[in-house]
């Protein structure tokens, strides 16, 4: 949590919190992408927002993987066991 907010240290506070919530839109957060996106919107005029696209992967989607199935171990944890 603190390495998210150390961007905070060269970058405006509406920066950094825009910053962060366009990496929890996107399903990206961490220091690093916190760093990236608020060094962007610093970059920019103000009040102009910072649109950060997906890359696209090519060939390297030939890995993707369907996301697991929890719902057996979620009935586990509730009590509901099989």
């Amino acid at each position: 949590m603190i390495e998210v907010l150390l961007p905070h240290r060269t970058h405006s506070k509406g920066a950094v919190r825009q910053a962060v919530e366009q990496g929890l839109s996107l399903g990206a957060i961490g220091p690093g992408v916190v760093t990236l996106f608020a060094r962007h919107l610093a970059e920019l005029p103000e009040g102009r927002p910072y649109q950060p696209s997906l890359l696209d992967v090519g060939e390297l989607s030939r890995y993707d993987r369907p996301l697991p199935q929890t719902g057996a171990y979620d009935a586990l944890l509730a009590g509901r066991g099989r």
